[in-house]
């Protein structure tokens, strides 16, 4: 039997990308099932973490409806995922310093 953990857990939603294979804009804001994939990703995490918080680039206020904090990549460039782990790692240290675990 699986054992529930009791250490706080962050969840970081890696929505960094430039969607180069989907003729650009956000990939997080289309829609499936008549509402943006974000929400449905929100949706599934949100009861299996303490805090979310979402990695984008360029102007947060595109995800403000979501109620999340939005933190980009602290390398330039659009560097691919490992940066918004990066980005997570950084965000959960000042913001959630007592989470043992984080999930992408």
């Amino acid at each position: 039997m699986a054992q529930a953990h009791t250490e706080p857990i962050v969840g970081v939603l890696l929505a960094g990308g430039q969607s180069r294979r989907m003729g650009g804009g956000d990939k997080c804001l289309a829609k499936l099932a008549g509402r943006p994939l974000l929400s449905h990703v929100i949706g599934r995490l949100k009861a299996q973490t303490d805090t979310l918080v979402l990695n984008a680039n360029g102007d947060p206020e595109r995800f403000s409806r979501f109620g999340l904090p939005t933190v980009a990549d602290p390398v330039e460039g659009f560097a691919g995922p490992l940066a918004g782990v990066l980005a997570g790692f950084t965000w959960a240290k000042s913001h959630a310093p007592d989470a043992r675990w984080i999930v992408t």
